[in-house]
């Protein structure tokens, strides 16, 4: 198992979303934007997927919007970029 703890969000982003459901679309654009500066990180884990499927283990309530499925998110339209075709919901599990 492996930790990327540096693909992780900021405190910043976290608490000023605090799990506010309104607030979930600028937490995904400000989380994302993070990732995007974090391109050694990422494509380390792109290098790992491209190897077999990855799990995303994770713990909260809120099991819809959080911050694993931002993640995931991202992760999707890179791994798509990256094929050049749609990602399938198969590629990662959480």
């Amino acid at each position: 198992m492996l930790w990327f703890r540096e693909v992780a969000p900021s405190t910043e982003p976290c608490r000023w979303y605090g799990h506010a459901p309104e607030r979930w679309p600028e937490f995904l654009a400000r989380y994302h934007a993070e990732l995007a500066q974090n391109s050694a990180a990422l494509e380390k884990l792109l290098r790992l997927i491209r190897q077999g499927p990855i799990t995303l283990v994770f713990a909260t309530a809120a099991l819809k919007k959080n911050n694993a499925m931002a993640f995931k998110l991202y992760l999707e339209a890179k791994w798509a970029s990256a094929r050049n075709l749609s990602a399938s919901r198969n590629d990662f599990m959480l």
